[in-house]
């Protein structure tokens, strides 16, 4: 089940380290332990929020929702502006804020 999520993640340029919440559904909620000891082999700590509900699904034992920061990726270099003019009265942010924005 959560081999599913990783590789959903990866497609989308991600992974099971940057996810930040889980949805968790489960048919049997007596087998919660057993998931959990599953869900701790893919997760370190500190692990991601997690809400673990009982629900009645079609035949499936389990459903998982998961939430990722996307990791960073470098935009395209614009031909029109330099580096330098970002944080300069060209740009309509404050230096501060580009320079958070770069951070990220």
């Amino acid at each position: 089940m959560l081999r599913n999520v990783s590789a959903a993640l990866a497609a989308a340029g991600t992974d099971l380290a940057h996810v930040v919440k889980a949805t968790v559904h489960l048919a049997d909620l007596s087998q919660f332990e057993e998931f959990d000891a599953a869900y701790g082999e893919f997760f370190s700590d500190p692990k991601p929020a997690r809400t673990t509900v009982g629900s009645v699904l079609a035949g499936i034992k389990v459903e998982i929702d998961v939430v990722a920061v996307a990791r960073r990726r470098t935009p395209p270099a614009s031909p029109w502006r330099t580096s330098s003019d970002r944080c300069t009265g060209g740009s309509s942010h404050s230096p501060s804020f580009t320079a958070r924005m770069r951070r990220r």
